[in-house]
């Protein structure tokens, strides 16, 4: 079952931290297959299904050899389904947890999954997102649909995002003042946009 497989999973990323990361899983997010799980030191570690890069890609060309598998400790068993670039296989879904590398090493304050996509806010303020970007889960600057290494989402410079949540298909995000953000969102007349709207803005008085 999922459950059965999920718990693997959790003991495959036990088995995979250093001993000093051990005990130090402060969060963990599910998403529709896909986990994150946070440790107190800002790393984020993903396993689960990864055919939109919901759990990010394994390096900067979006692809892996056999070798680097091999190398990361991770065998046939561990990888349920991949796609073929030339000689380079790409993990769509694996059991194998593995730490997401994101640009500049930034440490990470918290974490939430969505469907097939992922947000993480790191501690200088600044939201991160990848996955599935189809309607603009990853907000409106991003023009890919699918976003394969976690992205700087520029929606939110500036704005000291503190806390980040996501639904099914929908994201909320908390600043250092105390303002919800949120998007994808569809207005009365089921227009459907996905700018983050301030919800603050809708309850003040015109």
């Amino acid at each position: 079952t999922y459950v059965d497989l999920w718990g693997t999973q959790i003991l495959n990323l036990y088995n995979y931290l250093e001993d000093s990361e051990k005990t130090s899983i402060r969060q963990i997010c599910l998403g529709g297959e896909h986990t994150l799980c946070l440790s107190f030191t800002g790393k984020v570690y993903s396993f689960g299904w990864n055919n939109y890069s919901q759990c990010s890609n394994y390096d900067d060309d979006f692809s892996i050899s056999l070798t680097n598998l091999e190398q990361m400790g991770i065998t046939p068993t561990d990888v349920y389904s991949y796609f073929e670039v030339g000689n380079l296989k790409n993990i769509i879904s694996t059991s194998q947890p593995r730490e997401i590398g994101f640009i500049n090493g930034q440490e990470i304050d918290c974490i939430s999954c969505g469907e097939d996509f992922s947000l993480a806010a790191d501690t200088s303020g600044n939201l991160w997102g990848f996955g599935l970007n189809l309607n603009g889960q990853l907000g409106e600057k991003l023009k890919e649909k699918v976003i394969h290494i976690p992205n700087k989402l520029e929606d939110f410079c500036d704005q000291n995002i503190v806390n980040v949540k996501c639904g099914n298909n929908a994201n909320f995000v908390i600043n250092l003042n105390g303002e919800i953000s949120m998007w994808p969102w569809r207005n009365k007349k089921g227009e459907f946009f996905n700018t983050p709207i301030n919800l603050r803005a809708l309850c003040l008085p015109k």
